[in-house]
């Protein structure tokens, strides 16, 4: 594609510090060329390391810490509550298939997301209809559809249902 004749613009790359004390800018910058920088090749004459393309960041916005992916994992754990207080907040499952059908509380999972359990034995799953309200938790309470078992709740992996929360905005 050629971005510049389609634009009708030119692009520069490079960064300059609100000082001017440093600065940079591609040689290939104002050019067509520079609409192809994820093809070109560098030369790293410290390290002598060949790399093709380049990663851009704007230097216009404030000065926050990059973190690593670990880092937001480690953030986004310390931040969850324990799940002992939003697994309190859950109700039990309904004992049987029929009473989830019954139980206005929940809603029958489409069939996209039923489970079939091993040995070919299917499996219908309920899911709460609303969240609740203070931690945004739910669960899926899933039911045995046929065999000797029919109607039974399922309590083992992997056909049993599951328990998560909702992030609340």
């Amino acid at each position: 594609m050629n971005w510049n004749l389609r634009l009708q613009r030119k692009c520069a790359v490079g960064y300059s510090t609100k000082s001017k004390e440093y600065h940079y800018q591609d040689k290939d910058s104002f050019s067509e060329n520079i609409f192809h920088i994820d093809s070109k090749e560098f030369f790293d004459d410290v390290n002598g390391v060949r790399t093709r393309g380049y990663f851009c960041k704007s230097l216009n916005t404030q000065d926050v810490p990059t973190l690593t992916n670990e880092q937001k994992c480690m953030n986004w754990y310390n931040e969850e509550p324990d799940p002992d207080f939003w697994l309190a907040e859950l109700n039990d499952c309904p004992a049987s298939r029929r009473a989830a059908r019954r139980d206005n509380r929940y809603k029958k999972v489409s069939s996209k997301e039923r489970k079939k359990g091993r040995k070919g034995s299917k499996v219908d799953c309920y899911e709460l209809k609303f969240a609740t309200r203070v931690y945004g938790a739910s669960h899926q309470c899933c039911y045995f559809k046929d065999g000797r078992n029919r109607d039974a709740f399922v309590s083992e992996p992997p056909e049993a249902g599951r328990a998560y929360r909702f992030v609340l905005i």
